[in-house]
């Protein structure tokens, strides 16, 4: 289970099923319910599968279940291309098209109608599996994958958990590698001890690189833009570029917070309604109400009006989508130099400038990425050696490897820089994260030494 957040997918929780019936998904659905009394989620996106929709139905009736997008569509081209179904392939794509419209009908009206367009065809008419198939498969549960039935907000651009894919990808083809044993157990190890923990610290990196307290912004980014998630940041960006060929004349102020703006390649004039501390804007364009981000519309009005960003509704504004998760920077100096490294967030955000400490180039960013996956790597082996070591029972090559480790810790003991004796991190080493705090313990004359094992090598 995954939430989409401002940065991507984070797992919220995994669990394992003995089969996936209604009442095992649902018990689990309970327990996870119980661990957490304040959820109450208001939406769900699932495949199309029934145990798991009635699970959800039974532990969360109050929650909207919307059929991912991506799933829907798959579950339509396989059932087209099946011979036993006799399509050719105009009929497939014609009747493809039709439920396209269907799904893609931003009001009811409009779902109707092409509800009705595919009930009076000849495809329908002269295919019983065709109409067995949309009948019994999808037209009786339109409020689960129609774009009209959707409720206004930020649901509505959500409409696939390819995210739970990615994540399952992720799990299956990297961390599940590098255990040997395959039972649950080690499942749940991996899961509690590595998947999570790494989930949660990209959130939060990611948060932070994006933040001005970890770079500053490039002056021509509005202040308003500042501290939101890169991908809103540099929509916005492009919206506001596209409305710059607006004039006064284009914009019309008619009512209470509502605007009519003139379309740029048509008479049509499109109605802009900014919300309320109650309702959420909206636009007649396509492109907001497809994806629910600002349009060049909004930002048309920004530029010739007296209303600005802050003029919308607080509950658009606010959006989790729309601001960073400003939570965890009070510890943005323990962050800081791992982020300075991390290949995955980057320093080259075109809406972000550099430091001018920072080490800038070509050169200097292949070496730091190649620094970090060597870093990478070697903690991969060790993670493999550590589960070896728990199965191995030969104690020749277990000792023999006990060797051969304590040269390998010497020798890379020696490129680690010192002052006065001691261990440096250096800035910009992603080790100044990962780094155990140095436990200090009394030895026999009371005087304090520190635990050299843990401290030398952080294993």
């Amino acid at each position: 289970m995954v939430v989409r957040t401002n940065v991507g997918y984070t797992p919220v929780a995994t669990f394992i099923c003995e089969s996936e019936t209604t009442a095992h998904i649902a018990e689990a659905l309970s327990i996870i319910k119980e661990w957490n009394l304040r959820w109450k989620p208001r939406f769900f996106m699932i495949d199309y599968s029934e145990p798991e929709y009635q699970a959800l139905q039974d532990v969360f009736p109050e929650a909207h279940k919307y059929v991912c997008s991506f799933h829907r569509e798959q579950a339509w081209i396989r059932w087209c291309r099946e011979g036993k179904n006799q399509l050719t392939t105009d009929n497939q794509h014609h009747l493809l098209k039709m439920l396209r419209d269907i799904a893609t009908a931003n009001s009811k009206e409009k779902c109707d109608k092409g509800i009705h367009i595919l009930r009076s065809s000849k495809l329908y008419a002269s295919n019983n599996r065709v109409k067995a198939y949309t009948e019994t498969r999808w037209l009786g549960i339109c409020q689960r994958w129609c774009r009209a039935y959707a409720l206004p907000g930020f649901n509505v651009s959500v409409t696939t958990n390819n995210g739970v894919e990615a994540l399952n990808r992720t799990l299956k083809q990297f961390y599940l590698k590098l255990t040997t044993t395959n039972t649950v157990s080690s499942l749940a190890e991996t899961l509690v001890l590595d998947f999570i923990p790494d989930q949660l610290m990209s959130y939060t990196r990611k948060n932070y690189a994006f933040s001005s307290q970890y770079k500053a912004y490039n002056p021509q980014v509005p202040a308003f833009l500042h501290d939101r998630p890169r991908a809103f940041v540099k929509h916005c960006l492009t919206k506001i570029s596209a409305a710059a060929h607006y004039k006064s004349k284009d914009v019309q102020k008619v009512g209470e917070n509502i605007f009519q703006v003139k379309s740029e390649n048509s008479l049509q004039w499109y109605e802009v309604f900014l919300g309320d501390s109650k309702s959420f804007p909206k636009c007649q364009c396509a492109a907001f109400m497809e994806n629910f981000m600002p349009c060049k519309h909004l930002f048309a009005i920004f530029a010739h009006s007296d209303a600005t960003w802050n003029s919308l509704s607080p509950l658009y504004k606010n959006s989790a989508y729309f601001n960073l998760d400003l939570s965890f920077l009070s510890k943005e100096v323990q962050y800081k130099s791992c982020l300075r490294d991390d290949q995955e967030v980057g320093t080259g955000s075109p809406v972000q400038q550099e430091d001018e400490t920072d080490i800038s180039g070509e050169e200097a960013s292949t070496c730091n990425r190649y620094i970090h996956s060597t870093q990478k790597c070697l903690r991969e082996k060790l993670k493999v050696l550590q589960d070896l070591s728990f199965l191995s029972s030969d104690v020749d090559v277990m000792s023999n490897v006990i060797s051969q480790l304590t040269l390998a810790c010497a020798e890379l003991e020696q490129t680690i820089p010192r002052e006065s004796q001691l261990p440096l991190h250096q800035s910009g080493k992603k080790s100044a994260l990962l780094s155990t705090a140095s436990k200090k313990e009394k030895d026999e004359k009371g005087k304090t030494v520190k635990d050299d094992k843990q401290n030398r090598y952080n294993l």
